[in-house]
């Protein structure tokens, strides 16, 4: 990698459309939340598609700096947290009052612990929490029941009118669907997929935000030699048409940079070392441009693995459903 430049450029959130929409779906969402005293909102996706800079945006334009009516401490109004994986009961809570700013003794029963974030959310003028990877709750080793997890929101829900939003993959629908409280407490989920290629719209967009990226990294004096057009529909098909996965292949190509110069060569190395599984490059990065079937089955794989189910409105999609199963 050329010396002079830090890989951590790439550590941004690009502006694309996709993201500015969930965002303003979202804070449409959560002022229909605090209208009802509280709720819970689903944010679900793909891994990758970019959920986790949704609420680091959201966090940083929907929150109020302030003292709550408790503390002298200025507290931000929006607060994000994560669920760590296999979860039990105490985890869940405890993940929630560190997304706080709150702590807890290392033996404190999990009711302590319930109690201790009712206050903190009271005190501090926590108005709105989102958690990520909640989906974790569903994985398989969770220490706790899918219905137990979710009745743990329902009740935060209902002992603050806070406005919970609940970030993760598809797979936690489940758990709200399941449960008949907790998915009357709930807003529409809101759902971010990855670019479609099929979409006239979505390769628009999806392209933007690539060349959106490499004007970060031509603007650190990094020469670029290749066609932006040419290599925009290979790195689609690379990352399965999501932002985030995108700029994760391109972060780790800047190790493969050399005389500071990003070529093809080290866009395709980087994909090959950067992620598990792909050691074959094929097709994307070979000497034939993928065509659109393969891009077409790209997204569609995106979407398998998350367990989402697509309906085929083109030939290609047809046919990329009959090489990746689209639904379980």
């Amino acid at each position: 990698m050329s010396p002079e430049i830090d890989p951590r450029i790439l550590d941004v959130r690009i502006q694309h459309r996709r993201h500015n929409e969930v965002l303003a779906e979202l804070k449409s969402l959560i002022a229909v939340a605090k209208s009802y005293g509280g709720a819970i909102i689903p944010l679900l996706g793909p891994t990758r598609c970019g959920k986790t800079e949704v609420l680091g945006d959201a966090k940083t334009q929907f929150g109020n700096v302030r003292s709550g009516p408790g503390s002298l401490v200025e507290t931000n109004s929006f607060a994000v947290g994560c669920i760590p994986p296999k979860p039990n009961d105490r985890d869940i809570y405890l993940a929630m009052l560190r997304a706080v700013g709150h702590g807890c003794a290392p033996r404190e029963k999990t009711s302590a612990v319930r109690e201790r974030l009712i206050t903190a959310i009271r005190d501090d003028g926590i108005e709105i929490l989102a958690l990520d990877e909640c989906s974790h709750c569903v994985e398989t080793g969770a220490n706790l029941s899918s219905r137990t997890a979710v009745d743990h929101f329902k009740s935060l829900v209902d002992a603050t009118g806070i406005v919970l939003v609940l970030g993760g993959l598809p797979k936690f629908q489940k758990l709200i669907l399941g449960n008949e409280q907790v998915r009357d407490r709930s807003l529409k989920t809101i759902e971010y997929h990855p670019y479609r290629w099929t979409k006239e719209e979505d390769v628009e967009a999806f392209v933007g935000a690539f060349l959106a990226a490499l004007e970060i990294i031509q603007a650190q004096g990094l020469k670029i030699e290749f066609d932006d057009m040419y290599m925009a529909r290979r790195i689609y098909g690379a990352s399965g048409g999501r932002v985030g996965m995108m700029l994760r292949i391109l972060k780790a190509s800047l190790f493969q940079a050399k005389e500071g110069t990003l070529t093809f060569d080290a866009i395709a190395r980087g994909w090959e070392l950067g992620l598990q599984g792909n050691g074959d490059v094929e097709p994307f990065f070979a000497s034939e441009e993928p065509s659109d079937t393969a891009l077409v089955r790209s997204y569609a794989a995106v979407m398998q693995e998350a367990d989402v189910r697509i309906a085929p409105a083109t030939l290609d999609e047809f046919e990329a459903a009959r090489l990746v199963p689209l639904s379980k």
